[in-house]
Parts: structure tokens; C-alpha cells; sequence
């Protein structure tokens, strides 16, 4: 009977001190790619470019995809449904695109055709001399289940690589461009030297 009566202390003891933990958690990371702001922003607001970088679309392959027409800016989405042990299934909404300054999107994640968590993602653009700082952040309202709280507390060791990833994917992808743009400019009696 002692053991019960400490199993519901501890028990207790958990679940309240849940609630003293943050409801929403929000996760950022921020690059500078060595590309114009243009070009940066143009990765992240036409969703079909997010095939270029995007860890999810790395992480499953086979996923399929379906876009929006159009498929960039406010109101533009696309909906996944891949592996459920990678990727899983969902949609993703351009709620404001701000050209060349940010833009807001809602994720919602779906478990047998229901829904099973949603976020919010917001993306910032400033130029920083001859670079572009992305920042990429994503927000979690984790509700009022206890368990999900103590999770919060992990979300940015979980979620915090795979948007660190995918912004890194993109600054290779976009400095790889930049380089063969700058290759394909040079003048026809231009000497490359390795």
C-alpha cells in the first residue's frame, strides 16, 4: 500500500509539474548562404523548389507529393504521404509570404487521415553584405497533455538537426548554382585552372 501511495505522489508530482512547463515551444536555426536574397526566398516560398533541399524529401524518396496551382506564395500547399515510420503523411500552407522578407506556413501532420499534431513554421530573409541570413524557425503548441510537455522539452534536440539540415542543404544547393552560373559567364578566352 506504501509503494501504491508513493507511485501516486510521483505520479502527481509529474503531471503538475507538466503544466509548469511551456505549452508552446519554438525551435530556430539560421544560415548565410553566399546567394542573393532572391534566390534564397525563391527556395522556400515556390514549395516545388523544396525537392532541391528539404530533409523530409531526402529522408523518404518515395513519398508522394502533391502541389497547389499555384504552388508558391499565400495559399499555396502541398500535402505528403510517405513512409509512416519517416515522414509519415500531411499537408503544409503558405499562410503570408512577404516577398524577400518572410513567410508564414502551417503544418499539419495526419495519422490515418486524421489529424495528429499540426506547427507553425515562419522563415526570415535579410541580406548581410554579399550573403543572405535565412533563419527557419518552427512552433510546437504542445496542449495540455503532460506527457507532450516533458517532450517540449526534447522538440529542439529532435526538430532543431533536421531544420540545421535543411538549411544547410540549401546553401550547398544555391552556392552550387552560384558557381556554375559564375562558370557559365566567363568569357569564351577565360582560362580555368585547377
Amino acid at each position: 500500500m506504501k509503494t501504491l501511495k508513493v507511485l501516486i505522489i510521483i505520479m502527481a508530482t509529474l503531471c503538475g509539474t507538466a503544466f509548469l512547463l511551456p505549452k508552446e515551444i519554438t525551435v530556430t536555426r539560421t544560415v548565410k548562404i553566399n546567394s542573393s536574397i532572391e534566390d534564397v526566398f525563391e527556395q522556400a516560398n515556390i514549395l516545388k523548389n523544396w525537392t532541391n533541399w528539404s530533409t523530409w524529401h531526402e529522408m523518404d524518396p518515395n513519398a508522394n507529393y502533391s502541389y497547389s496551382n499555384p504552388d508558391e506564395g499565400a495559399g499555396a500547399s502541398y500535402s505528403w504521404n510517405g513512409d509512416p515510420e519517416l515522414v509519415g503523411a500531411g499537408h503544409l500552407t503558405i499562410l503570408k509570404s512577404k516577398a524577400n522578407k518572410s513567410i508564414h506556413t502551417e503544418v499539419v501532420f495526419l495519422n490515418d487521415g486524421k489529424e495528429n499534431g499540426r506547427g507553425n513554421g515562419k522563415w526570415n530573409f535579410t541580406e548581410d553584405g554579399q550573403e543572405t541570413k535565412v533563419s527557419w524557425s518552427f512552433t510546437v503548441d504542445m496542449g495540455n497533455n503532460p506527457v507532450a510537455r516533458w517532450i517540449g522539452l526534447v522538440i529542439d534536440s529532435i526538430l532543431g538537426p533536421q531544420l540545421e539540415k535543411g538549411l544547410n542543404n540549401m546553401k550547398k544547393y544555391l552556392e552550387a548554382l552560384t558557381t556554375e552560373m559564375m562558370i557559365e559567364e566567363l568569357p569564351i578566352d577565360s582560362i580555368i585552372v585547377e
